[in-house]
């Protein structure tokens, strides 16, 4: 198999469990502190790379010449991931995100672009089709030189995966949860000239104004069902996939919509999502790329996702495939 590229934000986690957040001018005490790795590149390279350690798997992306950047590049290595398309730089220090985790599970961000922000065309470069297979990009709305307007394609970004499509190589995204009206403006504009687009509701909601859920909080199936078409009738070549936590993941191909529902979790079994949604990309790349059915690819992700729930980090939670698989044995899906 030829090896596939995770690009895009590399970071460093600080995740700091506490009880509850605080209202503003109020303190909370941080119970537990942890370093990870994190952003799209760490978590879902790694994730991918320990469900199927045969996955030849390189990162892209550029960091600072500091200490944690030294830190991630030896927690890749580690982990079996390529790092020769790694880009350092003196201009910015490496980026960073401090993530509060409560005692439900919900995290909040406090993010410091660093040199993801430097991120740019040039470093997708030397990508042929000879030497990979697809680019997965996370996350839109985080790297600024590639959030950029551009004149002919929208945004530089779209400028990429359009070029990057034309070079022969399948081309993925993802994107972050950020509220604000730029998702239109930034997002779209990519969707023409994706195969693959991987995102949660409240991102795909986003992207079409349309809400994902109902007056009482619900979601709302026919909206996401909605969107998904709307996806492909901007451009999206092959598969549109939403993952909702509460209600479990939609799929659309060929305009065959499959849904498959979410586990149904002891009461005490999350401990952090930080990384969830990086969880279920691997899960679902891994389908993707081993040409499984949609149902099979939406298991799988969910399965992913589901261990990375067990932990606070963004990585240790990942199993392999097999390991994975066995949580459908174990636990019990929802009935919807």
């Amino acid at each position: 198999m030829k090896p596939l590229v995770i690009a895009g934000n590399i970071l460093v986690d600080i995740v700091k469990r506490i009880e509850n957040y605080p209202k503003p001018t109020m303190l909370v005490t941080i119970q537990s502190e942890q370093k990870a790795v994190g952003g799209c590149v760490c978590n879902t390279g790694i994730d991918l790379k320990v469900l199927d350690p045969s996955l030849p798997i390189y990162g892209l992306g550029v960091m600072g010449e500091d200490s944690s950047g030294e830190y991630v590049l030896s927690k890749l290595k580690e982990n079996g991931i390529d790092t020769s398309w790694i880009r350092k730089t003196s201009q910015f220090s490496t980026g960073y995100t401090d993530v509060m985790t409560d005692c439900k599970g919900e995290r909040t961000f406090f993010h410091y672009r660093g040199a993801n922000q430097d991120l740019n065309e040039n470093d997708f470069s030397s990508l042929t089709s000879e030497k990979v297979s697809l680019v997965h990009i996370g996350y839109l709305l985080l790297l600024d030189q590639l959030d950029q307007e551009d004149e002919q394609y929208g945004t530089k970004m779209a400028r990429l995966l359009a070029h990057l499509q034309e070079k022969g190589i399948q081309t993925s995204i993802d994107m972050v949860s950020e509220d604000s009206a730029r998702f239109a403006k930034i997002v779209r504009p990519s969707l023409k000239y994706c195969d693959y687009v991987i995102m949660n509701e409240f991102e795909a909601g986003k992207i079409f104004s349309i809400s994902p859920r109902k007056e009482d909080g619900s979601i709302d199936i026919e909206n996401l069902r909605f969107i998904l078409k709307e996806c492909k009738k901007a451009g999206v070549k092959r598969k549109v996939i939403i993952h909702c936590p509460e209600l479990g993941a939609l799929i659309d191909e060929k305009d065959e919509v499959v849904f498959v529902p979410s586990f149904s979790l002891p009461s005490n079994f999350i401990k952090g999502s930080v990384g969830a949604g990086d969880a279920f990309c691997a899960g679902a790349l891994l389908g993707i790329l081993k040409g499984y059915d949609n149902e099979h690819i939406l298991r799988l992700a969910s399965c992913s996702a589901t261990n990375n729930l067990a932990v606070m980090d963004s990585i240790s939670g990942a199993k392999s495939e097999e390991e994975s698989w066995k949580l459908e044995n174990i636990l019990q899906r929802r009935k919807i």
